[in-house]
């Protein structure tokens, strides 16, 4: 489903809709209107915080052993049916995992958890953890470049890069913009449309027609109510970001993707819709 031919602008918003695709953010909080939201270093979740000084083993998929357990299991929950019991590569619990988490409730969509503030800052943030197939485009974390978003807190704005390149998945993140990690733009459609200047600042076009495929994923708001007002956008999309706005242990992690990297198609997402889901309660939203 294409995002870009899906929204509207909201009453009293002045953005620019560009071609593709139809933007604050200050000293770690997050921007709605006149209402901030305090947000842990990077947008991470208290538990992923907890597991952030393991990272500097490299990032998920690589180097497996049993003191750096970067993924799950392909077994978990049911890790009683793996034949290599305690001496398996990969984590059989949570509290094995060495790399950051969202809480179980992000991850099986608890309607309590899926908040802005969720969506804003730690919705695609993460490499998925998961080793059973499964629908990637129902998934709360990361799979490929096309599908990550880095942490908005780092200080990049919502307008989209003219340099990203996201049609050869085959590319190290590098090669993908001149600039990498510090470049003050959006890199891709997830980048933009969650961003706390964009997110659902824009009426859904599909559920005017009758139906969003996306439901609780949708970045465009559904009810009028839900309409965000966003102030104006301090972005110095001249200026690379400072060095100093990216945290060396998540940097590191971030340029070492999944291995199933290698598999995503064109358009960064592999085609597991039927295969069933890891956690229970996890599933495509309604």
């Amino acid at each position: 489903q294409a995002w870009g031919s899906s929204a509207l602008l909201c009453e009293n918003d002045k953005m620019q809709i560009p071609e593709e695709y139809p933007e604050g953010w200050s000293d770690g909080a997050m921007m709605n209107g006149v209402n901030w939201f305090p947000m842990p270093p990077y947008g991470w979740p208290a538990a992923a915080q907890a597991h952030s000084s393991k990272w500097r083993g490299g990032g998920c998929g690589h180097g497996q052993h049993t003191k750096q357990k970067h993924r799950f299991c392909a077994t978990f929950p049911n890790v009683g049916r793996c034949r290599h019991g305690g001496s398996c590569a990969f984590a059989h619990s949570r509290d094995e995992i060495t790399a950051p988490l969202l809480s179980a409730e992000e991850e099986t969509y608890t309607p309590e958890a899926l908040t802005e503030e969720f969506f804003i800052g730690r919705f695609k943030t993460l490499w998925c953890p998961i080793g059973a197939q499964h629908d990637w485009q129902a998934c709360m974390y990361a799979h490929t470049y096309q599908d990550a978003r880095r942490p908005p807190q780092i200080g990049y704005g919502h307008q989209l890069c003219p340099f990203w390149n996201k049609k050869d998945t085959s590319l190290a993140y590098a090669q993908r913009c001149p600039l990498g990690p510090r470049c003050p733009h959006a890199h891709g459609a997830k980048e933009q449309l969650y961003h706390p200047h964009y997110f659902r600042t824009l009426v859904c076009r599909d559920l005017q027609r009758g139906r969003c495929p996306r439901g609780d994923l949708c970045a465009f708001f559904h009810k009028q109510a839900d309409c965000r007002k966003v102030g104006p956008d301090l972005v110095d999309y001249a200026v690379p970001l400072p060095k100093d706005n990216l945290r060396a242990d998540w940097l590191a992690s971030f340029l070492n993707p999944p291995r199933f990297q290698e598999a995503a198609g064109e358009d960064g997402m592999m085609d597991m819709a039927m295969a069933p889901p890891p956690f229970p309660g996890m599933g495509m939203a309604p």
